[in-house]
């Protein structure tokens, strides 16, 4: 099948790498990917399959299938005059006018999980197709270790929606100097670096040499390391469209802690998971990227009991202390969300529409 693909090509954002994976992995099933972007950045691992797939659009047939992988207010562009689909990842439970417009110009939308298709279901009467990431399993591996300390790791740019404010008071409240316990935290974000310096400095003020704060982990197999060298990869976001580090711990064996809300309960159960209960919704706010009433990630999202999420850490380091080293459940799951797959699941839903 031949492939015209736009969208955000780059290894520094999680819809570029979730990008470049599938593309690359739905190459590896003999595809014929047309990569247009003009941009000259690095992509790293991902370089000789952008330089190919470019190369391929220099020739690119305009009767066949247009892919774009972006955001829900982004979905304009195609290339030619074949079928328009889009792959789209969103946070909130709603979707502004604006988003609506952009979803219901394609011809097929397809989403990472059962929960965004109940939100879009609410705009869009057909035409949605399910399509769940997946992770690289040549790289995200469990092994049997035991690191010397219980290590909480989090890992992901500082929002008020990825929770880390709670994480390190909930640390805090669950555990004292003498409890063999650490925080690992990587959460510098590039568009507020005042702001995440601010709150690096107070974490260390509050937990001292309990916490390490961790530069931005810039390769997979980096990415893959310090998951695992930690323990429990802990996640308690408000709302999240997929939350692809989440199923990475999950796959290295992790313990994991998250709450029972999103696009995560896809591969999140009861069984692989410590799952922090929703106690309700309220306007997605944050001052920065969501705001009420805003053109663009309008909607709500949960808010949960802060004290679930002490006990959660407090379960965790019960398991630790009773040594037990792999979270068996989470790899069985994790191994059902492959790249490999994602891109079979995608080469059959653009298929069926041929």
């Amino acid at each position: 099948m031949k492939i015209n693909c736009t969208g955000y090509f780059t290894n520094t954002t999680s819809y570029g790498l979730v990008t470049l994976n599938l593309l690359r992995s739905m190459s590896e099933l003999g595809h014929e990917i047309s990569i247009h972007d003009s941009s000259n950045r690095e992509c790293g691992e991902f370089d000789s399959f952008v330089r190919q797939s470019k190369e391929q659009a220099k020739n690119f047939d305009y009767n066949s299938t247009s892919l774009r992988i972006a955001h829900q207010f982004d979905l304009a562009p195609s290339i030619g005059h074949g079928r328009r689909f889009g792959y789209t990842f969103f946070e909130l439970d709603s979707l502004t006018e604006l988003e609506q417009h952009h979803l219901n110009s394609l011809d097929v939308l397809i989403v990472p999980s059962k929960w965004a298709t109940s939100i879009c279901n609410k705009y869009i009467n057909d035409k949605i197709e399910v399509c769940p990431p997946g992770f690289n399993d040549l790289i995200f591996k469990p092994i049997e270790y035991m690191p010397p300390s219980c290590v909480f790791l989090s890992l992901g740019k500082w929002e008020v929606r990825k929770q880390q404010d709670q994480i390190v008071r909930a640390f805090s409240k669950a555990f004292n100097y003498l409890d063999n316990v650490h925080l690992w935290m990587s959460c510098d974000n590039q568009f507020i670096p005042e702001v995440t310096q601010e709150r690096k400095n107070h974490y260390k003020a509050l937990l001292g040499d309990k916490i390490n704060l961790i530069p931005k982990v810039k390769t997979p197999a980096d990415v893959a390391r310090l998951m695992q060298s930690s323990y429990c990869f802990v996640s308690p976001s408000l709302a999240e469209g997929w939350n692809l580090p989440l199923l990475e711990a999950m796959a290295c064996g992790k313990f994991t802690i998250a709450t029972n809300y999103s696009g995560h309960t896809e591969f999140c159960t009861p069984e692989t998971t410590i799952l922090l209960e929703p106690t309700g919704l309220i306007p997605a706010d944050d001052g920065m990227w969501f705001k009420p009433n805003s053109e663009i990630n309008c909607g709500d999202w949960c808010t949960y009991d802060e004290e679930e999420l002490v006990e959660g850490m407090r379960a965790i380091y019960k398991k630790y202390k009773e040594r037990e080293v792999l979270n068996r459940a989470g790899v069985d799951r994790a191994k059902d969300f492959t790249w490999k797959k994602s891109a079979e699941t995608m080469s059959k839903i653009l298929g069926e529409y041929l």
